[in-house]
């Protein structure tokens, strides 16, 4: 059973014993952290809440911020130590750690770890008829998945492609677009479609197969986002064998060093991610990565360890 909306942790715990559950898992659990803290389950009810942003990865910036993730690590601690029945669980790369977090904050063990599964599954043939229907050839083509928001910030690729002769270059956006903001990057990108660029819409929710396939069919995924927590696209990519193009914070640029052969990492301004970009070749492929699958985070986030 799933609850939607928001709902205080003891009236999802009654709802879990309502329906006879032992188990209950608290999904993004950051925001009710406070509450856990002081929450007593029903007997018989076992609680697991899973924080899916880790705060060690957010301890740069201001330090009011620094203050405020400070505040949520000593909240994971408190819970964990506090509570009998309520397991706090956090969310962990699948790509492992990298080396732009301080020594002494990585050995800071807040929880356990539920490793992210990478789920990467384009159906039998799609990836050809993908690249068939949408992505004309004898262009390199780049792509950036998933709900695309102004966080992904494709404005900084079509100014990076601003660089570039763009009549070589496509730019693949696929998935729902944020209300407002492709009005706002037709009227960016038309200087470059008149030079060349083509573009490749698909602004429509993509399954997890159709964004499988997606990134599987073009030369680089390109990775640009402000925030440091590496993205589902990224895992997907080194997946497939699809080289990626990261520019951020530079926790999400460090993952370029655990993947060197398949993953590329630049200065966060449009004339280095224009370099790296005209490096890739048409049909260029790179090394495939294995990572943990579904059922090995069902089982730490449902079996006390």
């Amino acid at each position: 059973s799933v609850l939607t909306g928001s709902h205080r942790v003891a009236d999802i715990s009654q709802h879990a014993v309502d329906l006879g559950a032992d188990e209950l898992v608290l999904l993004d659990a950051d925001a009710l952290l406070p509450e856990i803290l002081r929450f007593r389950p029903p007997a018989g009810l076992h609680v697991t809440g899973l924080v899916t942003r880790d705060p060690r990865l957010e301890w740069s910036g201001r330090w009011v911020h620094r203050i405020r993730m400070a505040g949520k690590g000593a909240l994971i601690l408190s819970s964990n130590r506090l509570q009998r029945r309520v397991r706090i669980v956090m969310l962990g790369s699948p790509y492992g750690r990298t080396n732009t977090m301080p020594r002494w904050l990585a050995s800071l063990q807040l929880a356990d770890e539920a490793i992210d599964p990478v789920v990467f599954d384009p159906a039998k043939g799609s990836v050809e008829h993908f690249r068939a229907t949408h992505l004309a050839g004898g262009r390199t083509w780049f792509g950036i998945c998933g709900y695309l928001d102004p966080r992904k910030r494709i404005d900084l690729a079509l100014a990076a492609l601003s660089h570039l002769d763009c009549s070589n270059y496509g730019l693949l956006l696929a998935g729902t677009v944020h209300a407002g903001l492709r009005d706002e990057l037709e009227r960016q990108a038309q200087p470059l479609v008149d030079r060349g660029l083509r573009i490749e819409w698909i602004d429509r929710h993509l399954s997890n197969a159709e964004m499988s396939t997606a990134i599987a069919a073009v030369d680089a995924s390109l990775v640009l986002y402000t925030t440091p927590n590496p993205p589902s696209s990224l895992g997907k990519a080194l997946s497939a064998g699809t080289l990626t193009i990261l520019a951020g914070p530079d926790a999400l640029r460090g993952y370029a060093g655990r993947f060197p052969s398949s993953a590329w990492q630049c200065e966060d301004e449009p004339h280095a991610i224009a370099s790296l970009m005209s490096r890739v070749n048409p049909g260029q492929r790179v090394a495939t990565h294995d990572f943990p699958d579904a059922s090995e985070f069902a089982k730490a986030v449902l079996v006390p360890t």
